[in-house]
Parts: structure tokens; C-alpha cells; sequence
């Protein structure tokens, strides 16, 4: 549970958290590199007094499936999915851990299909999340996987957010789970998240979430927009 100074402190980042994923869809073009487009996420961050970057997950086209988080100096290509998770240290130390995917030009039937999936998937699986329940209930409850991806699912649906990744931890129900007994409760900042990509396919789709825990139910912190092109 967070304090009301630390729930101020991850209020106070969202202007930033939303511009470095605008900076990051602005400058996905045709022929920019993975890294350079990471550098303009680095530079929004530290300019707008952020930490650092936890990790330089922006990854493009055949990068995406199977999932990784390093970028590369792969050029992005029309046609591609671009995906990025913040990883961010921003001011006072608050974690974000925020994934968006966009599509660069006319996205492909399946890979709408595969869009689509993992953002139904995540927003029901925030549905779920309110004061009371435990980790168990929430795995057991669990949207289920479409079965194409369940081979390549992310290592946990949900964890939690300070300083670092922390606990509580809800991995998937088919998985060991650390903390089933753990209820969730009010003040509570959590990452929901996934990735769905299809063993052998060009294309995977990371999403994800960061949220508090309200007194019935919880709330997004950076409520950046899904990608209209990829839902439509």
C-alpha cells in the first residue's frame, strides 16, 4: 500500500509518463531505428526530470514474436507493430511500467486479430481488480488466453509498483503462484500486462497498464489511448 505522499508522487508523473508515449508513436516512421527511437523516450524523461530507463524495450517487426526487451538497431518498416514498455524511474523514484503497441501504416488482418485479443484481455482482467480479492481469485477469474498465445504468455498478469517491481504478484492459473493468499487493498499500485504473439508468426503485442487500487475497484494512472488504427 502507498502513502498519500507517494500516491502524489505517481500523480505528479503522469504529464511526463503520457509524453514520452506520445514522443514514442510521433517517432515511429519508416527507416528510424529502435534505438532512436528509444533516445527520444530517453530524452522526454530526462528532461522532464526522470531517473533513468529500467530496460530499452522498443522493439519493431520480427523483434516483436518472440517477446524482448532490448532494442536493436533494426530499421522500422511500414507494415511493422511497434511495441514499447516505459520501464521508467521517473521523479521521487516512482516506477512506471506502461506498454503500448502501435502500427505503422495499414495494419494486417491478423494482426488486428492478435490487437484485439491482448486488449480484451487486459481490460477485463482490470475488471476484476478490487479491494478484497486475493491474488488466487484473480488468477482463477482470469479472462482466458486464447490458446494460440498461451505458449509465448508473459510471466505473470499482474504485479506490484513503488520503487521497483514488488509484491503482490498474480501469475497465470495454470502457473505456481508466490502470494495466492495476499488480498488487495486500497492504495495499492499495480501493473497489469501482457503479451500475446503466436508461436512462428511475424508479429507479437505487448500491452499494459499501471493502476491504483480505489475503495471499489481501481484506477488507471496513465490512461494513454489505445491504438484506434489497430482496433478498427
Amino acid at each position: 500500500m502507498k502513502t498519500p505522499q507517494e500516491l502524489a508522487a505517481f500523480d505528479g508523473n503522469v504529464p511526463l509518463l503520457m509524453e514520452m508515449l506520445a514522443t514514442v508513436e510521433e517517432a515511429i516512421t519508416p527507416g528510424v531505428s529502435e534505438r532512436e527511437v528509444l533516445g527520444e523516450m530517453a530524452r522526454v524523461m530526462l528532461r522532464g526530470g526522470g531517473e533513468y530507463l529500467a530496460t530499452s524495450c522498443v522493439c519493431s517487426g520480427e523483434n516483436t514474436n518472440p517477446w524482448r526487451s532490448e532494442a536493436t538497431g533494426r530499421r522500422i518498416r511500414e507494415g511493422d507493430l511497434v511495441f514499447v514498455d516505459t520501464d521508467t524511474v521517473a521523479t521521487e523514484g516512482s516506477f512506471f511500467c506502461v506498454s503500448r503497441t502501435f502500427a505503422v501504416g495499414k495494419p494486417s488482418p491478423g494482426q488486428r486479430e492478435t490487437y484485439a485479443a491482448a486488449h480484451n484481455w487486459l481490460r477485463d482482467m482490470k475488471d476484476l481488480i478490487r479491494p478484497g480479492i486475493t491474488c488466487g481469485e484473480l488468477a482463477s477469474r482470469a479472462p482466458e488466453i486464447p490458446e494460440r498465445y498461451v505458449a509465448q504468455r508473459y510471466d505473470c498478469m499482474v504485479h506490484g509498483i513503488g520503487l521497483e517491481e514488488e509484491n503482490p504478484s498474480v501469475c497465470h492459473p495454470q502457473d505456481a503462484q508466490s502470494n495466492a493468499d495476499t488480498p488487495i487493498e486500497p492504495g495499492t499500485a499495480l501493473v497489469v500486462e501482457c503479451y500475446f504473439g503466436e508461436v512462428g508468426t511475424d508479429h507479437g503485442v505487448k500491452l499494459g497498464d499501471e493502476l491504483v487500487v480505489t475503495e471499489d475497484g481501481c484506477r488507471t494512472l496513465v490512461p494513454y489511448p489505445w491504438s484506434e488504427t489497430l482496433l478498427a
